[in-house]
């Protein structure tokens, strides 16, 4: 037996021989995946071996291969002698020209040159690189909290979307917790952004007209890609402009905080006064649990009334294997859950996790007046697994009982995510629905939906598709909707800077409701958008450029609810549309303008009577000290635009204004103004809003801060007329506007308050690290009277960014006791004389010597040799460059010998060492000096000392 074993493993090593062994010019690069960091330099080694007997010459295949340009690269030739082994050197840096892709492929062909060979030669090589750093969406809104109007129940939310990362983002807008009879309006169909692209997107919020108004609320906006990954989430509180709970801007003083309280006192138009008590946080416990904790309450008196308010708070204790949180709960569904509750989870699995709630969907904790109506009561399970691989599993049941309106709803929900090849991923979704009114005893609705989500993406085609669909009764948040978007992308050069795509998509929504008890009765709403088109984007260094035309097809099917809208509105409308986004991403400025212009020509509403032209342009400008934003619309883009403009036959919107923020006396003031005009052509509304907000660092963590806001409305008033129809009876169903006068409301708002910070919680910062960056001349390190500090500087640390002020001046706060690698764009050609490795065992001040760079270019020239036949490889030989304090630089040639370095000015040594080596150097070592002027190109002379020949004379 022991004798058949033994043949068995011959054979098998024989049959492995057999299978992998036929390449006898094999290549693979020694390391198969690389972390990397934004804007610095990574290095592979390809090595290649000849196990055949013969001499071979390889060639790159450079239209096989999608090596980005390289700072060092292969040459053009690689020569190898029967059995020898070489190693390359390849050096890359990790910019937006080079990475396109979080995780990205660098696939290398090589070629012989002879054909007997080519059967020999294997397909390719690859290697990965994966960004440790890769930033992602930032999703921002103009303010955190928005008042609606007394006057027209109408609030404008600005919403502000940026890439800060190296790919392309795609992804939707999803809004949650909105509450019935409340509409936002806006933009959340499918998008994308290019690296360093940024949007801001207008949204209205508006109370239905006679809807009986809700107690204030949370909006919860989510960035959601194909895959129903959250890219990027943000709350918004909407409150009434008459309510005095929660007043102001509080985010800004809250930034961030590690455990702190605070108390705040703020007045309303001089007549409401009100407090504000908070504090939040987290600490551990037992060494390894947490509790978090927040709470929120308000005091305020209104005329004779005084009431407390407690919102958005809550107790979370969570330890390795189980957990619970009490108070606000807010959870990621297709379905409204947000209020008040309980929630437990247990992990029962490595990577499975067990939980069940139980709440109120209410957004206050405890109201002192006791008037806001119950919400609905909601029981809910899920189990959710994450695998390896970041593959989500869930399985969810949520039971509602509304004793409001009436409504019971089950709802059952499944999701589970698929790898099917290293380039195609796939996660499916489905969910089944009842529902029923148990006041009015209803027939029981049944509801379903389904959807998936297809990816494939490859080093030169990206496909996305994904679809979904509900239906009409279906419980959910996308309660009757088809909604389906297919977008393939070509990549028309290796760098990915020339790209062209096509897309279509289509979005149906079609809902139907239940009788409801209490509130008005929702109509029949069928609305229905689709796009067709292609696209060319280019980018060229920092500018980007993107040219879209589309087609634009919609139906829009309501019965209104408005004496200005029609009972009946059946309408239809075609636009050919052509979108352009371009823009400028730089270290210190930023531009970004996108405009889409459309024809229609048709447009059966009649409100513009078609054919017309209508135009959408936003644009925002940023610098470090001063920004602006800007959007405009000329007559509607949706239909749905047109139910705003009622009788009146022009749509316009304007919304633009400056921003400004200042940093004195080592940051720990802080100014901040902007101002903002709106204007609303529907409506015929001007409104003017000025913010104010400053804020100052004293000792021992205690912050002060004052905040303004003053705002201005002018409307127009309109009176409802009856025309006589004859003899004394009015036309009561024909009633006419009439202008009456011109309507002025002002608001104005002003805030104090005090915050102390404390205790040692976790992912907080809880040392401070200052930077101060100087201009080092004569390059020993230490800061002289004639150095002047350097400011604009990008700073990097763990992925966070800060910019140096006027005195050079950064400050991070960061954990204790860990090392930290500090970094900064080498923008205006500043450099750091060696990388700022900084240990957090104390608060700490560094002073940071920064030169200028400068290129030094030389090449390697060969000695001729009439006894040697063949040209030798110069590629990947080391060049070394020494300054007078010791510190080496050092850069590898090319194929033909060429080298660069980039050195801060200095006196240097630059050698090239031969030890060991099968060649010589003439001139081993050259002394340059780098003042910024230019140079000559440093030149070696080169021997070949691969075959030395005696001459002997007779």
């Amino acid at each position: 037996m022991k004798g058949f074993a033994k043949t068995k493993i011959l054979l098998f090593i024989l049959l492995f021989s057999g299978l992998y062994g036929s390449a006898q010019v094999k290549y693979a690069f020694l390391r198969d995946t690389i972390s990397i960091q934004s804007d610095q330099t990574f290095t592979n080694f390809l090595n290649v071996h000849n196990e055949s007997g013969q001499r071979t010459v390889l060639y790159y295949d450079r239209p096989n291969s999608n090596l980005p340009k390289a700072l060092i690269g292969l040459p053009d030739s690689l020569v190898l002698q029967a059995g020898e082994a070489k190693k390359y050197p390849l050096k890359f840096l990790a910019n937006r020209q080079t990475i396109r892709q979080n995780l990205q492929s660098f696939i290398i062909s090589l070629r012989s040159a002879a054909p007997s060979d080519k059967s020999l030669m294997q397909s390719d090589a690859s290697f990965y690189t994966q960004l440790t750093d890769a930033e992602g969406l930032s999703l921002g809104l103009e303010q955190d909290e928005v008042y609606l109007s007394q006057l027209n129940d109408r609030a404008q939310v600005m919403v502000r979307l940026v890439n800060h990362g190296y790919v392309p983002l795609t992804f939707t807008l999803n809004l949650s917790g909105v509450p019935d009879g409340l509409e936002f309006t806006g933009q959340t169909m499918r998008m994308t952004l290019e690296p360093g692209e940024q949007q801001i997107l207008p949204f209205e919020a508006a109370y239905r007209t006679n809807f009986k108004r809700s107690e204030d609320f949370i909006v919860t906006i989510k960035a959601i890609d194909d895959l129903g990954n959250q890219l990027a989430v943000k709350m918004l509180k909407v409150f009434s402009i008459t309510s005095s709970r929660n007043l102001g801007q509080f985010s800004t003083l809250l930034s961030n905080p590690p455990n702190s309280v605070s108390l705040l006192y703020g007045n309303l138009n001089g007549s409401s006064d009100y407090f504000q008590f908070r504090t939040n946080g987290k600490t551990v416990v037992n060494g390894s649990s947490t509790l978090e904790y927040r709470l929120n309450m308000d005091r305020y008196s209104q005329q004779d009334s005084k009431t407390v308010n407690v919102y958005d708070s809550y107790l979370d204790y969570q330890t390795k294997t189980w957990g619970i949180k009490a108070g606000s709960i807010y959870e990621s569904s297709d379905f409204q859950l947000y209020g008040r509750g309980l929630k437990v989870n247990m992990r029962v699995a490595q990577s499975g996790v067990l939980s069940a709630m139980a709440l109120e969907n209410n957004y206050l904790l405890f109201n002192g007046n006791n008037f806001n109506r119950q919400g609905a009561r909601i029981l809910g399970a899920d189990y959710q697994e994450n695998s390896p691989g970041n593959n989500l599993r869930k399985a969810s049941y949520i039971y509602s009982n509304d004793r409001y309106t009436g409504l019971n709803a089950h709802q059952i929900g499944f999701r589970s995510d698929f790898i099917l090849s290293g380039q195609e991923r796939l996660a499916l979704q489905a969910a089944y629905t009842v529902e029923h009114n148990f006041i009015k005893n209803t027939k029981a609705q049944q509801g379903a939906s389904g959807g998936f989500n297809y990816r494939r993406q490859t080093d030169n085609i990206n496909i996305s598709f994904n679809s979904f669909y509900s239906t009409p009764y279906f419980t959910g948040l996308q309660r009757g909707l088809f909604f389906s978007d297919l977008r393939a992308d070509w990549k028309l050069d290796q760098e990915g800077n020339k790209s062209l795509y096509v897309f279509g998509n289509a979005m149906i929504n079609r809902p139907k409701f239940q009788p409801q008890e209490g509130i008005l009765m929702f109509r029949d709403f069928k609305n229905a958008i689709y796009n067709y088109g292609l696209g060319y984007q280019i980018r060229k260094g920092s500018v980007y450029t993107n040219f879209s035309p589309y087609l634009m097809r919609q139906s829009l099917q309501t019965s209104g609810y408005e004496y200005k809208n029609p009972e009946n509105t059946d309408w239809d409308a075609s636009s050919i549309r052509m979108k352009l986004l371009t823009g400028y991403t730089g270290g210190l400025y930023n531009v970004s303008v996108n405009a889409d212009y459309g024809y229609t020509y048709l447009n059966t509403s009649g409100n513009p009577v078609a054919p017309f032209h209508s135009l959408k342009i936003n644009a925002s400008y940023s610098m470090p000290l001063l920004g602006f934003t800007g959007t405009m619309q000329i007559n509607p883009y949706y239909l749905t635009d047109v139910l705003n403009i009622g009788n009146q036959t022009k749509y316009r919107m304007y919304n633009f204004g400056p921003n400004v923020r200042i940093y004195a006396w080592e940051r720990k003031l802080e100014f901040a103004l902007s101002a903002l005009y709106n204007y609303y052509g529907y409506t015929h509304n001007n409104n003017y809003t000025t913010n104010a907000f400053a804020k100052y660092e004293l000792k021992n963590n205690w912050i002060i801060t004052a905040e303004m806001q003053y705002a201005v409305n002018r409307q127009r008033i309109f009176r409802q007329e009856y025309a006589s129809a004859g003899g004394e009876r009015l036309d009561l169903e024909n009633p006419v506007e009439n202008y009456v006068n011109n309507f002025n409301v002002d608001y104005r708002q002003l805030r104090f308050g005090v915050q102390k910070k404390f205790g040692r919680s976790i992912n907080t910062a809880l040392r401070k690290l200052k930077l101060n960056y100087f201009e080092d001349h004569n390059g020993n390190g230490i800061r002289e009277n004639d150095e002047p500090y350097v400011s604009g500087l990008i700073v990097k640390i763990n992925g966070e960014s800060a910019q140096t002020d006027r005195k050079g001046h950064v400050e991070f706060g960061v954990e204790e006791k860990i090392r930290y690698v500090i970094s900064v764009n080498n923008t205006k050609g500043w450099s750091l004389q060696e990388p700022t490795i900084v240990f957090t065992d104390k608060n700490k001040s560094l002073q940071i010597p920064l030169v200028k760079t400068q290129a030094l270019q030389g090449k390697l020239v060969v000695k001729k040799n009439k006894y040697v036949d063949n040209f030798p490889v110069l590629a990947g030989i080391k060049v070394s460059a020494t300054d007078p304090f010791g510190r080496v630089h050092q850069t590898y040639t090319d194929d033909r010998g060429n080298f660069i370095f980039y050195l801060p000015r200095n006196k240097y040594m630059v050698s090239i060492e031969t030890k060991g080596l099968p060649f010589s150097i003439e001139n081993a070592a050259e002394e340059v000096t780098l003042k910024g002027s230019p140079l000559d190109i440093l030149t070696f002379i080169y021997t070949d000392e691969r075959r030395k020949i005696g001459v002997t004379r007779f």
